[in-house]
């Protein structure tokens, strides 16, 4: 007796994960390539440096790398509890470079901008910021009424 149920036969190459992977292997080698870089997540952040962040019992320490950055390239705002991090590094003329032919231009340039929320109130007035080797050193004093304060514990007999 003939079957009378129609059966579709469906390619198994439809279900072979080999060309997603083989898919972000080509996407992969594009960008490094392209930018020098094996992923697209490096690219997001390649111009983004990253920060430390560390509180003690009186000071937030915020420390981020700027290799390139001059002082005046660099600003610092503070307000509504979120400290901003911008700079902007211009891009040096290279075009006027007699008998040079460039064949990859990789340093930094352009613009960033970080921003973290911090947890209590500082003294706005007494934030300090270094910049020295090309390591950015910021210091934010918490305001009195922020600071923990010990209590101690009173025996009732």
């Amino acid at each position: 007796m003939p079957n009378t149920e129609t059966r579709m036969s469906v390619p198994r190459r439809w279900f072979n994960p080999v060309p997603m992977s083989t898919l972000r292997q080509e996407m992969d080698n594009l960008m490094e390539n392209f930018f020098g870089t094996t992923g697209l997540a490096e690219v997001v952040h390649a111009n983004t440096p990253s920060l430390d962040v560390a509180e003690t019992e009186t000071a937030f320490e915020v420390t981020t790398d700027v290799p390139g950055y001059k002082a005046e390239e660099i600003h610092i705002d503070f307000g509504d509890g979120n400290l901003t991090i911008s700079g902007e590094h211009k891009e040096e003329v290279q075009s006027e470079d007699k008998g040079k032919k460039y064949l990859r231009v990789e340093r930094r340039m352009g613009q960033f901008s970080r921003s973290i929320a911090l947890t209590c109130s500082i003294k706005e007035d007494k934030v300090k910021a270094e910049l020295k080797d090309g390591v950015l050193s910021i210091i934010l004093p918490k305001s009195d009424e922020s600071r923990r304060r010990h209590v101690a514990i009173k025996t009732v007999s």
